[in-house]
């Protein structure tokens, strides 16, 4: 059974849920030779911020402990950026500047807020939880099988790098390499929840099975084995 989720990680995982908008409305903004690939660019993030931010709300250790340094040394440089940059314009911020300042102040005041000891505590007794059945798709994979699939994974990414490489030094226009690397990216995604759903599918097939195994195992009806005294005694 999981423990209750602390306040403090609940408000910082929707602090952090309502600064990312505000930083892709920034980036799509700004002025970009390729439109399409800027867009790109800002969903692919978008979609690795809000899964980080779903792994913080399950109890991530690892993705806690990310967030907790990202979220106070990115905020803290930035911030000292806009202090700079109001202090050489005379102090004259204007409203994207208000705006990125109060967004840097949420995510510092979010990161402080992980950091936190309930928070880790409520991580620790998540990872020390039973896990619950195992579902369709609810089975973890061994470590042996998610190391070799991470390690596929990490090959395939380079080859994907080294094929977008070779089209943007042979590509006469920059934007063929922009649409290479958004392709390589959407295949490495795609190969990458594909193989570990299926992992996952394999895991969840074999613990059903193991499950079923048992059970059966114990409704088996135990025969008495009879003794020597006792075949002796029918005999007589």
């Amino acid at each position: 059974m999981r423990p209750p989720r602390p306040l403090v990680l609940i408000l910082a995982v929707t602090a952090l849920a309502l600064v990312w908008p505000g930083a892709v409305v920034t980036m799509v903004s700004q002025p970009a030779e390729n439109p399409p690939f800027a867009i790109f660019v800002a969903c692919f993030w978008t979609l690795v911020w809000y899964f980080w931010l779903f792994r913080i709300w399950r109890g991530g250790v690892l993705a806690i402990g990310l967030m907790v340094k990202a979220a106070i040394a990115i905020p803290a440089v930035l911030l000292l950026g806009q202090v700079a940059l109001v202090v050489w314009s005379g102090f004259g911020a204007g409203t994207a500047q208000w705006a990125a300042t109060g967004c840097a102040v949420l995510a510092l005041l979010s990161g402080l807020a992980l950091a936190r000891r309930e928070v880790r505590r409520y991580a620790e007794a998540v990872a020390e939880a039973p896990p619950a059945p195992p579902g369709l798709l609810g089975a973890s994979p061994s470590g042996q099988e998610t190391s070799l699939f991470g390690c596929a994974m990490l090959v395939v990414a380079v080859v994907a790098l080294i094929v977008v490489g070779v089209i943007s030094n042979v590509a006469a226009a920059e934007a063929t390499g922009e649409y290479a690397l958004m392709v390589a990216v959407g295949v490495v995604v795609v190969i990458g929840i594909g193989g570990y759903l299926w992992l996952r599918f394999r895991a969840a097939r074999a613990a059903h099975a193991r499950t079923a195994a048992i059970r059966a195992a114990a409704a088996r009806p135990v025969t008495p084995r009879s003794s020597p005294s006792d075949v002796g005694r029918d005999d007589g």
